[in-house]
């Protein structure tokens, strides 16, 4: 240790600071660390009266603290000097104990009621470790201590939240975007995860803000407004275009209890609507073939002057490329065309171009209908037709006729035999 202690006061009497060569081990050397930095409430209402927050700074060194105390300081960077607090926070210890590695720091810091609202962060200023004859002049003091993030709350992770009347008026950036070219951007320096698009500026389409701006906050509802409805208007929060000519819109996040109200004013043209693609192949007549394979060739097919390709159904009987279509066996060719949508026309449907292939020489094959078995019938129970019987009934010289399934005389009455 005297060898060291004598390396380092050669280099301090030289004006130079140089730590020995397995200084990195020496716990000495290494600044005060923190262990927690945390204040109670973490939100206030200024108008309620109770305006007072307890804060509790921790920290560690091998050596001890030497400070008995540490000026903490309440800022908010919308209004950098203008407004700013401080407060003395005191250790814990009583009496002080030098040699204790971890000394809690606390105290308390009275807002003022004049205060504006907002996002207000906790700094400290730097602590100092107890000396140690072998760093000589040397004090590995600490940098500024601020609260770690302990709260899901967009820009205010680490901050006292300071209302008035309810409301924070925090002026943060509650979006940005969007994604494509626009007339106007919203931006806070920070990436996008969304994916870049290109939205269809056309009558009968629509935009939905959702998909091309990202929200910063889960607080706040991305809404959009238009100032020309008779060009585009607004349903459940879509865009949607009725008319050609200038759409003049506003995306925005209404003001809320937390966070100001943000918006971003765009302008674009709407063109007319998107037409359908048509797509109307030639027949191709039933093709004998002498050899296989052989190769035909095709009229090119197009939809509003761009050629569209078709593709084969029935590859084992024939394929296309280009204007040549192969033919490999006979049976029915079939090909289909179709487009995909274009920001300035719709898909078309699909249509087919059929043609049947036949070997010079050979007769048609025609496909030999398969009947169609006729399921059995479900058996029907037959049913006992009723029978009835009529007898005659006498009382005296009066006779009467009954008839039922299973008749009976009346009272009085006997059965005539």
């Amino acid at each position: 240790m005297k060898t060291k202690s004598l390396f380092v006061a050669v280099f301090l009497m030289a004006g130079v600071v140089v730590a020995p060569a397995d200084a990195a081990d020496d716990s000495a050397w290494q600044k005060p660390v923190l262990n927690t930095f945390s204040f109670t409430p973490n939100e206030v209402e200024l108008s309620s009266g109770k305006t007072d927050v307890e804060i509790t700074l921790t920290v560690t060194h091998s050596l001890g603290i030497s400070n008995q105390s540490v000026i903490v300081h309440l800022e908010n960077s919308v209004y950098g000097g203008n407004f700013a607090y401080s407060t003395s926070i005191s250790r814990t210890d009583s009496p002080v104990n030098s040699k204790l590695n971890i000394v809690t720091f606390k105290g308390i810091l009275k807002l003022d009621p004049s205060m504006p609202a907002g996002i207000w962060e906790f700094r400290s200023e730097s602590l100092t470790p107890n000396s140690d004859p072998t760093l000589g002049n040397f004090t590995p003091r600490s940098a500024t201590f601020t609260p770690a993030a302990f709260r899901d709350f967009a820009g205010g992770e680490t901050a006292l939240l300071v209302r008035k009347s309810g409301y924070l008026n925090f002026d943060f950036k509650t979006f940005v975007g969007p994604v494509h070219l626009a007339s106007a951007y919203a931006e806070d320096g920070k990436p996008l995860t969304l994916s870049a698009k290109n939205p269809i500026w056309r009558v009968k389409e629509s935009y939905d803000p959702k998909e091309n701006y990202q929200l910063r906050t889960n607080r706040v509802a991305l809404e959009v407004s238009s100032t020309t409805p008779l060009v585009c208007s607004v349903s459940n929060s879509i865009l949607k275009f009725l008319s050609t000519g200038n759409c003049q819109y506003r995306v925005f996040t209404a003001a809320t209890k937390d966070y100001l109200a943000k918006e971003l004013f765009l302008t674009v043209n709407i063109l007319p609507e998107r037409q359908k693609f048509t797509i109307n192949p030639p027949i191709i007549p039933t093709q004998i073939v002498t050899k296989f394979p052989t190769v035909i060739t095709r009229a090119v097919v197009t939809s509003y002057g761009a050629s569209v390709n078709p593709v084969s159904e029935t590859p084992t009987v024939c394929v296309a490329a280009g204007v040549e279509l192969t033919i490999y066996s006979t049976g029915t060719c079939t090909f289909s065309y179709s487009t995909a949508a274009t920001e300035s026309q719709y898909a078309s449907d699909v249509v087919k171009q059929t043609f049947k292939v036949l070997k010079e020489g050979e007769p048609e094959v025609v496909p030999t209908p398969v009947a169609t078995p006729t399921a059995n019938p479900t058996p029907v129970a037959t049913v006992a037709p009723v029978v009835k019987k009529t007898i005659s009934c006498v009382k005296g010289s009066k006779t009467i006729k009954k008839t039922a399934i299973s008749p009976k005389c009346p009272a009085g009455y006997k059965v005539k035999k």
